[in-house]
């Protein structure tokens, strides 16, 4: 029998998906993706990971993730105490300025109560039957929401922050200028000059991603970029190291959940 403290409950438009849970993750295993995130952490014992900094997530904790970053939430604790409110999206017709000014860099802050009652009225109103109503709803308050938002990292006193290791920003910063020539993982290891297993651990120990993983997924989000700005899929994967089309199909339709023909085209999957 269920857990009656353990749910999930969404509301779902063409440019934008809410969702209001506690434990239930849907979506484990995917540390990029397409589009951006808002997610406003409530309670649990959480850290949250990404390639510049770890943090242990304090309650009511909004965290801004930008699309195509790197990140990773670990639930240290009870996976039914893990709550939280989270935005997918890409574009929303008429916000264009505003989601490039809030979602210009990867952040966490505090959330005021007053930002925090925002997302709550939203996840109010999950069950409403009248879905034209509640999608006004839900896009007013998302705009409410990106107002209202600061985009200023907190002071670290006030939180577990902790930067990564400097070989794990070098290689992160290797792996970003040269995604698409990166033939094996040997080839960054070689350029922050320590051993491919040294290279394995770090990333394992700090980021909780194997370094072929994080490559693999940087090369596939490079692929889906290009064909979302028009390239065709075959030319994408080739430009992107992917010496196999069938392989870089299967894939890219794993990460994404959509072929490549649908890049664009598709509203934004659920993740955590």
């Amino acid at each position: 029998m269920q857990d009656a403290h353990v749910f999930a409950e969404y509301i779902r438009t063409e440019e934008i998906l809410f969702k209001h849970a506690k434990g239930m993750r849907d979506i484990i295993g995917l540390e990029f993706h397409p589009y951006h995130e808002i997610f406003l952490f409530m309670d649990g014992d959480t850290e949250f990971i990404s390639s510049a900094f770890r943090v242990k997530l304090q309650p009511r904790t909004l965290v801004v993730i930008p699309k195509e970053n790197f990140h990773h939430f670990v639930v240290h604790g009870a996976e039914e105490d893990y709550h939280r409110y989270v935005f997918n999206f890409t574009a929303v017709a008429g916000l264009d300025a505003l989601i490039e000014e809030k979602m210009e860099q990867l952040c966490y802050l505090p959330a005021s109560p007053s930002l925090c009652a925002m997302f709550e009225k939203l996840g109010s109103h999950t069950a409403d039957t009248d879905t034209y109503k509640q999608g006004l709803l839900q896009r007013a308050v998302f705009t409410e929401i990106l107002l209202e938002m600061e985009t200023a990292a907190p002071n670290d006193a006030d939180y577990a922050h902790l930067s990564v290791h400097p070989l794990i920003a070098e290689a992160v910063k290797f792996i970003q200028k040269h995604t698409s020539m990166i033939a094996q993982v040997e080839d960054v290891a070689k350029a922050v000059n320590i051993s491919s297993s040294y290279l394995s651990h770090l990333f394992r120990e700090e980021l909780h991603i194997s370094p072929h993983r994080y490559i693999l997924e940087k090369k596939l989000i490079l692929a889906n970029r290009k064909i979302e700005s028009g390239c065709g899929a075959v030319q994408a994967a080739a430009e992107c190291g992917f010496a196999n089309y069938s392989g870089f199909y299967k894939m890219y339709k794993k990460m994404f959940g959509f072929s490549p023909s649908m890049a664009g085209k598709t509203n934004a999957k659920i993740q955590n």
